[in-house]
């Protein structure tokens, strides 16, 4: 941290400038392939079941959508070999569900090393952000801290993490919000570990519903929860050469599954905030099914409603905010995205 004097004739002037390092990883920073991520440390991740949103209002380029199902996430490893000390991570997020997990950081082989930081866990509930670093297993908690977290609907909110090794605290940011909590000791992170954004590997926490874009790790702390030019360096002038797609292939039995659809809810319904892209006067889940594998026909789910005999089509997967029927309803949606994401 350098500190900048200005000495005048009767006065002087100090002014205190903080400058950050590049971060080691920013994502996603491909325009054909979201999980070929990484500016400068090369690293082919994992995704699925991600579809293009609207995004941030200072980029130029779309955001990315989370559908809040187990396997829809992105994950990259950091494969650093060196030891880090003070470390944050920030990401800009827009919840669309009531609850979910925006980060997970996760060590590889966690039979070696000690003293470290193995997982940190970013989640959200009811307009509380949570954040909790454990050690060598689940249940070895080092740090757990909650702030109230104000999102608001399509506005992009920043949240950062931040340790400081010398001074053994973590610190979570969501927009001007702050809160910390200090480490009985000075605690590596474990390494090399994987990020997952959107999920929990391992644990029962809810996946994210919603929007994501501009995750930026960086070897040094933060003293404000955010880092000059932030969103500059997510911007596509600052993409590298386009890497191709990442190597990782597709499952194939999401293949195999096209054209078929699983029942998901008996006695349910999307709510009324969601729009049918059409309806049909049946109950016969095949026609409807047939209806709904037209050609450019955007149907993944829809629903039959046995009582009124009508069968309405949607262009979104609305599992996650089903409400309650009062008719006999039952709620189908694509096996692909049933199973694949």
């Amino acid at each position: 941290m350098p500190l900048h004097c200005v000495y005048g004739f009767l006065i002087s002037e100090c002014r205190t400038i903080w400058a950050y390092s590049d971060p080691f990883y920013i994502w996603p920073l491909s325009p054909s392939h979201s999980t070929v991520e990484i500016a400068g440390h090369p690293s082919v991740g994992t995704a699925s079941c991600i579809s293009s949103a609207i995004g941030h209002p200072a980029l130029d380029y779309n955001g990315l959508e989370l559908r809040g199902s187990t396997n829809s996430f992105a994950e990259f490893t950091l494969d650093t070999t060196a030891s880090i000390e003070d470390f944050s991570i920030m990401l800009f997020v827009v919840p669309e569900g009531f609850s979910g997990t925006l980060f997970h950081y996760e060590k590889q082989n966690l039979a070696t090393g000690t003293n470290e930081m193995r997982n940190i866990i970013l989640s959200y509930e009811n307009m509380t952000s949570h954040l909790i670093a454990t050690g060598n297993n689940a249940s070895d908690i080092l740090i757990s801290i909650s702030l109230v977290t104000n999102f608001q609907p399509d506005g992009w909110m920043p949240i950062t993490i931040s340790y400081d090794f010398s001074g053994r605290g973590l610190a979570m940011y969501a927009g001007d919000a702050k809160t910390t909590e200090d480490t009985d000791e000075h605690i590596l992170l474990g390494l090399p570990g994987k990020i997952r954004i959107g999920g929990v590997s391992k644990f029962g926490y809810d996946s994210y519903l919603g929007r994501v874009t501009c995750l930026q790790f960086y070897d040094a702390k933060t003293n404000n929860g955010d880092f000059d030019d932030a969103l500059i360096r997510c911007t596509s002038a600052s993409w590298p050469p386009d890497m191709g797609p990442p190597s990782v292939s597709s499952y194939p039995s999401c293949n195999a599954m096209r054209g078929y659809f699983q029942l998901t809810s008996r006695g349910r319904t999307p709510p009324p905030s969601t729009v049918p892209i059409a309806s049909l006067n049946t109950t016969s889940k095949v026609k409807c099914a047939d209806w709904c594998l037209l050609p450019n026909n955007a149907c993944v789910s829809f629903v039959i409603d046995k009582v009124h005999k009508v069968c309405s089509l949607y262009d979104v997967d609305d599992t996650a905010h089903l409400i309650i029927s009062g008719s006999g309803t039952d709620y189908y949606v694509s096996s692909t995205l049933v199973n694949c994401c």
